[in-house]
């Protein structure tokens, strides 16, 4: 786990950090939004908020 994620995390924070080629999206740059696949990144996005927002 990365230190900047650890320590969020320590100081109560809630994080998730995802390699987005391990959940099958691949090809992206930092302006992930920008890619031809913004879809699937937004996606990603949403769900997790779902998930994870408001618990």
């Amino acid at each position: 786990m990365k230190r900047w994620l650890k320590k969020f995390i320590a100081a109560n924070g809630h994080a998730t950090s995802i390699w987005l080629p391990d959940v099958g999206i691949n090809g992206n740059g930092h302006m992930m939004f920008f890619e031809s696949n913004s879809d699937e990144i937004a996606s990603l996005v949403v769900k997790w908020v779902n998930d994870n927002v408001g618990r």
